[in-house]
């Protein structure tokens, strides 16, 4: 796994796991930071952090939950340019490409460019938790029992909604509004409350892989 996310401005072949594998333009990729920065360099690639504004426009921003105070500090600059929109209270979808993040889960900025560009294909999208946590195996049995009932099977992979890209359409804002219900039913539990809201309005949504926000966490996913 890499260091450094860039999109491709040209194709390239990348070994991953041993093998390699075809990369086309306009495909994000991880590589090692020297060989990014050389791509980016010779023109190869574009950075996400310095070019936020070029892959996703102007009409995007963060709305954070949780600590307020801390998720500003933690934003007060993304990289090398402009500050990027923020809000805390009022509507979960202040902007056409909203990120809902809770500031106690890590947020890495090199991540946003790519996070948000996912959205002009996916109305959603959100990691995964480690993908040893289900939902049979988390929450209290309250929780489970709930989910049970609506989705039948409890063993299915849990979402981390703590960031959670979101495009503004009629879909995700009936989606924000059941996640919203669903959490007043078992507050105690976030994981399942966003788990029953995917599973009720059907979303189009990406599964990040887990180390979107645990970066140390091996999986078998290759090219994240």
């Amino acid at each position: 796994m890499g260091d450094r996310w860039v999109r491709l401005n040209t194709l390239k072949n990348i070994e991953r796991n041993g093998k390699l594998r075809q990369y086309h333009p306009g495909d994000w990729v991880a590589v090692g930071k020297a060989t990014a920065l050389r791509w980016i360099a010779e023109g190869e690639a574009f950075d996400p952090k310095a070019e936020i504004r070029e892959f996703v426009g102007d009409d995007f921003g963060i709305r954070i939950i949780g600590n307020s105070g801390i998720g500003r500090d933690i934003l007060a600059r993304a990289g090398d340019g402009d500050p990027i929109p923020t809000a805390i209270e009022g509507a979960l979808l202040p902007w056409e490409l909203t990120l809902i993040w809770d500031p106690s889960s890590l947020l890495r900025q090199e991540i946003l460019s790519i996070g948000f560009n996912f959205l002009s294909v996916w109305q959603v999208a959100c990691p995964l938790m480690k993908y040893e946590i289900m939902a049979s195996n988390t929450g209290g049995p309250e929780d489970r029992g709930i989910t049970a009932e609506l989705i039948g099977d409890l063993r299915v992979p849990m979402y981390d909604p703590k960031l959670v890209f979101v495009k503004r359409c009629s879909d995700t804002r009936e989606m924000v509004k059941v996640w919203k219900e669903e959490q007043e039913i078992s507050p105690a539990s976030p994981r399942h409350s966003f788990l029953r809201a995917i599973y009720k309005t059907k979303p189009l949504i990406l599964a990040l892989p887990p180390n979107w926000t645990n970066p140390n966490y091996l999986s078998s996913a290759d090219d994240w």
